[in-house]
């Protein structure tokens, strides 16, 4: 067994490698995106044997995810925060499904508005009642062993449940702590191959039902349960066979019970602020004050008969839940703690603690405050207040908002940014929003645009941060707004990414196109998800780097041709289409206004240079923009009505390899790699030249 420091993610990462899990479904998200990185990394170096499948967004992962566990296979995915919204229909789905080959990462971050990327359970605790086997790590350790564990119990014919596991992020995913790595061979014997109950094969044909007679669908819900509730033993002892195994145990597997014997206040927690709890208990303690704890560890199947034991003999509980349950009367692991008590003849007084969530810090002392709050309580016979929300806090609504001062309207863009040096985001977004002047309103699902733009760029214009899949729909709804109300001249424009826009946002983007809504989109094209960390989006180079298609020793770069985003949008028969540069600027201002002259829908795909993502200086960013269309790896064209139209037509093409050769991120290219690519650019830009040629008629 070989003990080293890694993060939380790399942890978690190898609890599935060592799991010899066969197919992988992945779409990344802060704090997440580190994990399927590495993962990326075990597959194109051959240490992990699995089908890695790239996917569009978490609603399609989680269909990719389902279908292949569906086949016998030992599945993998893993999201949080709006990624686990965006999947929450094939979520719901899987355990009425009886996919226990299938486990899900939860990477848990606040969920909806406002949200943050903080540790904070409300993603994964929204699927509580679905019949998921959902267990919690506190540390790094348990993250790997419990990742491991999932397959044991989710696999057992007894059970035949998915299981989740939340490791929260930040606290877990991004820090270092040291981790044992088990032997290959113990997990083996350990975690034997799985024997599916029932498959998709054509050999043996069979489909899952998932409808019925009311009672048949009724009977279906209630072996869920039945299945979780015996889900408790398999869960005890697969953690005592671990323990003999490995030599680590977790409390009885469902909780972890700290310093409880004979304690009057017993403190209940969950996930990796429980360590700040238990030092909080020894600091009690040696001042003689009887204080315990309980580490919630299985908070589905719920630990009900242990709540019972242990509150035979404490006076109060005080849990603490790192979610709320807005306007009702607890929060949800104090719900479940009360309920599993409700029916004892004699019972301790419980207060729910609303703490910790969208990352707020909640440390030793603050249990121990909450602690001493329990002891007073019990000398008192009661709590003043069932539940609390700590810190104790204060807030001011304000129902006037001041109109903008007129001196800050003066400009749309404030010097100050965020931004990485020789980024064309904010060229672009500046370019477009003074080009389109004050009669203006934003959607914005760009990523490192971020979310309307604040943390990257100071903006003198507002708008809405739409949600990625649904930026384009989000556009739609303010136009018709507007026009309702009287404002039809005012332009809506949508600002998004290559990932947001071409992936995930493609459906609401492609709906708006066939209505031919009235709206302006523009996409920055990055050719990665770089705001989350340089992960392949569909607009990814052939053969190009990034850190979910690594140039491993197996799979070299990205396999997949681009996805040619403008072409596909000119399908859709809108009236106006063009390809910009930021390397361009009067070519993209001309598009813009020509763009915002026209009723109907349009779309710009801007081509927006990043040196930190494409692995060149800062300073060379225009250049290396000018050099992709100078090779014709970004042809510069418009199609209007129909007819395409080259605006910027280089005397002669240069070779691609003085475009590829000036990035990093296409340094593993072979003689051969580039001989290909060559051949692809020049029929490519021929095959423009031909659309152009043919449509000429319609100008």
């Amino acid at each position: 067994m070989a003990r080293k420091a890694m993060t939380g993610n790399k942890a978690f990462a190898h609890g599935v490698r060592l799991s010899r899990v066969q197919v992988i479904a992945s779409y990344p998200i802060t704090p997440q995106t580190t994990l399927v990185e590495y993962l990326a990394d075990f597959v194109n170096d051959g240490d992990l044997d699995a089908e890695y499948i790239r996917s569009e967004g978490e609603h399609g992962m989680m269909a990719q995810a389902i279908g292949a566990a569906q086949t016998g296979a030992r599945t993998f995915t893993s999201t949080c925060s709006a990624g686990f919204a965006y999947g929450f229909q094939g979520i719901v789905s899987v355990p009425g499904l009886r996919l226990g080959n299938l486990m899900l990462a939860n990477i848990n971050r606040p969920l909806g508005a406002p949200g943050g990327l903080q540790a904070d359970h409300s993603d994964g605790l929204t699927a509580r009642d679905w019949g998921w086997v959902y267990l919690y790590g506190e540390h790094h350790q348990e993250i790997l062993d419990t990742a491991i564990q999932s397959y044991r119990i989710g696999e057992d014919h007894r059970v035949l449940l998915p299981t989740m596991v939340g490791g929260e992020g930040y606290y877990i995913s991004y820090t270092t702590d040291l981790v044992d790595l088990p032997e290959q061979e113990l997990v083996d014997e350990f975690l034997p191959p799985y024997e599916p109950v029932g498959v998709l094969d054509a050999d043996n044909p069979m489909s899952p039902t998932v409808f019925g007679t009311p009672e048949q669908m009724m009977g279906m819900k209630y072996s869920i349960h039945q299945a979780s509730l015996r889900a408790k033993e398999i869960i005890k002892d697969v953690n005592v066979e671990f323990g003999e195994t490995f030599g680590r145990t977790y409390g009885n597997g469902l909780i972890e019970e700290y310093r409880v014997e004979g304690a009057d206040v017993v403190l209940v927690t969950m996930g990796s602020f429980t360590g700040n709890a238990r030092k909080a208990v020894d600091d009690l303690r040696k001042d003689g004050k009887k204080v315990g704890l309980v580490k919630v560890r299985s908070f589905r199947p719920f630990p009900t008969e242990d709540f019972q034991r242990i509150a035979e003999d404490t006076s109060a509980f005080v849990v603490v839940s790192r979610h709320d349950s807005a306007g009702g009367a607890g929060a949800p692991v104090g719900y479940d703690v009360k309920s599993a008590l409700y029916n004892m003849d004699e019972r301790p007084i419980i207060q729910d603690v609303v703490s910790g969530i969208c990352g707020v810090e909640i440390g030793s002392d603050d249990f121990a405050i909450l602690a001493e709050r329990g002891l007073k309580a019990v000398e008192r016979g009661g709590f003043e207040e069932d539940l609390v929300w700590y810190p104790n806090m204060r807030i001011m609504e304000r129902f006037e908002i001041p109109p903008m001062p007129e001196e800050v309207k003066r400009s749309f863009v404030y010097p100050g940014t965020g931004a990485c040096q020789g980024c064309g985001m904010t060229l672009v977004w500046k370019t477009v929003m003074e080009t389109a002047g004050r009669d203006s309103v934003y959607v914005s699902t760009s990523g490192c645009g971020g979310w309307s733009g604040p943390h990257t760029m100071c903006i003198g214009t507002g708008g809405s941060g739409g949600n990625l899949p649904g930026g384009a729909a989000t556009a739609v709804g303010i136009k018709r707004g507007l026009v309702k109300l009287g404002k039809t001249s005012t332009n809506v424009i949508l600002g998004s990414g290559d990932g947001s826009f071409g992936d995930m946002g493609f459906m609401a983007a492609s709906g708006a196109a066939e209505r031919n809504e009235d709206i302006l989109m523009f996409v920055y094209d990055n050719q990665a998800y770089m705001n989350t960390g340089m992960q392949r989006s569909g607009a990814t180079p052939r053969l190009a780097w990034t850190t979910t298609t690594p140039v491993g020793k197996v799979v070299r770069g990205k396999q997949a041709p681009t996805k040619p985003l403008p072409l596909i949008m000119a399908a859709h028969g809108i009236p106006y289409v063009a390809t910009a540069s930021a390397a361009y600027i009067p070519d993209l201002k001309r598009k813009i206004r020509k763009a915002l002259s026209i009723k109907g829908c349009k779309y710009i795909h801007i081509y927006s240079p990043c040196p930190t993502g494409h692995r060149y200086p800062p300073e060379k960013a225009i250049e290396v923009s000018r050099l992709a269309v100078q090779t014709g790896m970004w042809p510069m064209y418009e199609v209007e009505n129909g007819a395409y139209r080259i605006t910027v037509r280089p005397k002669e093409l240069k070779p691609v390899s003085e475009y590829l050769g000036a990035q990093g991120r296409f340094r593993h290219l072979t003689e051969d790699d580039l001989e290909g690519l060559q051949e692809t650019t020049q029929e490519e830009y021929h095959h423009l030249e031909l659309l152009e040629k043919l449509t000429k008629e319609k100008l």
